[in-house]
């Protein structure tokens, strides 16, 4: 019993009950992401990274229902100023676009990043996988890159509240 209470407060993934070997991830940092002048509250996003980076998860905890198409604005929105070379990684955007599923409220998306390799599961349920290291390196672009969509949420999630 103390070795689990343990696990869970010290690897939330294990509380998780992710669909997928957790090796050694640990919780980086977590954020609320909202949307417009109101606050929406969108999804409450956590990442976690192996000790040596080479393998990575953001979980999106949904908080509210969202349709698709704007799901897949929000790619474009992230991808906008973060890639430079759009026809270079054009099939990689376009797989994460037709990848994307309509969330409802309680929804957990979960994309895995390991080397040459990107994993998007909901509610544990694997929809894709693409081995390929152009996806691999753009994935966590729009919350992690250069010019995140939410640069509070950019610190937040790499530990630096």
């Amino acid at each position: 019993m103390k070795v689990l209470l343990f696990l869970l407060l010290f690897n939330p993934l294990w509380a998780m009950d992710l669909p997928f070997e957790q090796k050694d991830l640990k919780l980086v940092g977590k954020a609320l992401l909202e949307y417009s002048i109101f606050g929406f509250d969108v999804y409450e996003i956590s990442y976690f990274t192996s000790s040596n980076g080479q393998n990575a998860v953001l979980v999106l905890d949904y908080k509210r229902d969202l349709k698709k198409e704007y799901s897949i604005k929000g790619w474009e929105v992230g991808f906008e100023k973060n890639i430079q070379r759009k026809e270079y990684y054009k099939e990689s955007i376009n797989w994460l676009k037709e990848n994307t599923p309509e969330v409802k409220e309680g929804d957990k998306l979960i994309i895995y990043r390991g080397p040459n390799l990107v994993r998007i599961y909901k509610n544990k349920e694997l929809l894709a996988e693409k081995k390929d290291n152009k996806t691999s390196e753009i994935v966590f672009r729009p919350w992690l890159g250069q010019y995140p969509v939410d640069e509070d949420v950019k610190k937040a999630l790499l530990g630096n509240k």
